[in-house]
């Protein structure tokens, strides 16, 4: 069930690419390159910034709007790097005791504050490439990077391991169904044939991945793939690139949080 659920994650990733949307039609390059620019401002405020860093959510909110790709089901997908952010972020609270500021009695210390800080940023840089991946496909990244002259043999891995997880995912499917056989009413996987149903998967797999390249080499593989991706003009959304790259250093060099906070408790 777990293999299958795996499986449908994958398709649906893709009937969200192929959803038609302004974002969906921009060229790979532009969505891309916003991207790149978002993961940079966005990692480059400090462990204290909490309010700055909060504010970057402005980004991917505005691309699940224009998208239509679902959010509910993003945060089901992603809420694994939550707890390891948070896993990640335990260390900050118990090193860095000292307080910052304190909300009536209760004193909050840097440690806390750097732990939602490292939490924050590590889901909306997760976030950002779960958008550009749901709107713009697997194929339609590769071209993009093969239009900012990526070196081919990177491009076909990352081709290659996102096309072939499915079938990586289906031989571990037929493994666990095939133990499940031979050990009825057992709950999960004794942890002692762990070692040796690695073995058996990564043989597997191996076998699979030879058929795979005879099968194209037959087919005239020469190294690199025919990329069909959106090749349209890239010049259509340079304008978009702009604004939010305008955007970003606007909300990096002024503290829009803090200002509209001094705003609000001047008038309380």
């Amino acid at each position: 069930m777990k293999t299958d659920s795996a499986l449908r994650r994958i398709i649906e990733i893709e009937d969200e690419a192929s959803m038609d949307s302004p974002v969906h039609r921009l060229h790979p390059v532009v969505k891309l390159l916003a991207t790149a620019a978002f993961l940079g401002f966005t990692v480059s405020y400090g462990r204290y910034e909490l309010s700055r860093v909060l504010v970057m959510c402005v980004y991917p909110f505005a691309v699940f709007a224009l998208s239509g790709v679902s959010f509910t089901r993003c945060v089901k997908r992603i809420w694994p790097v939550i707890l390891l952010m948070a896993f990640f972020g335990i260390g900050n609270i118990i090193f860095d005791r000292e307080t910052m500021f304190s909300i009536g009695n209760i004193r909050i210390s840097g440690g806390v504050v750097s732990a939602f800080v490292l939490m924050l940023k590590g889901v909306l840089a997760v976030m950002a490439c779960y958008l550009l991946v749901a709107s713009t496909g697997i194929e339609n990244i590769c071209c993009g990077l093969a239009c900012l002259r990526i070196p081919g043999i990177i491009i076909t891995q990352i081709m290659l391991t996102y096309r072939y997880m499915s079938v990586l995912t289906n031989e571990a499917g037929d493994i666990f169904c095939a133990y499940k056989l031979r050990a009825p009413g057992q709950r999960g996987i004794n942890i002692k044939v762990w070692g040796p149903l690695l073995g058996q998967l990564l043989i597997r797999s191996a076998d699979r991945a030879q058929t795979v390249y005879e099968s194209m080499l037959l087919r005239g593989y020469d190294g690199s793939f025919p990329l069909r991706g959106r090749r349209g003009k890239v010049y259509s959304g340079v304008l978009y690139v702009l604004v939010w790259c305008g955007i970003f250093i606007f909300l990096r060099l002024y503290d829009v949080a803090g200002a509209v906070g001094n705003l609000i408790m001047g008038r309380m």
